[in-house]
């Protein structure tokens, strides 16, 4: 007896397979870099729906600022990653 697959648990295994083709056929860093910010937006436009102030907005966006800080500081005192 084989079970039926729900189309919850397809629907997460078509996302990964979507995702996980993009990344692989990124050729070098700067895409595989907008890849990701392509998923993190689309896993945050799922997540708010059509509310444009969901606080999953401010979550993406503190954390992209965080990122863009340390960056920085760490472009000022030489230590780059």
């Amino acid at each position: 007896m084989t079970t039926a697959t729900r189309p919850a648990d397809q629907t997460k295994r078509n996302q990964a397979e979507f995702w996980n083709a993009r990344q692989a056929a990124a050729t070098d860093e700067k895409q595989l870099a907008a890849v990701m910010y392509d998923l993190a937006r689309s896993t945050a436009a799922k997540v708010a729906g059509r509310d444009p102030n969901h606080p999953i907005w401010r979550a993406l966006a503190e954390v992209l600022h965080g990122w863009a800080t340390d960056t920085q500081r760490a472009q000022q005192t030489g230590h780059t990653r």
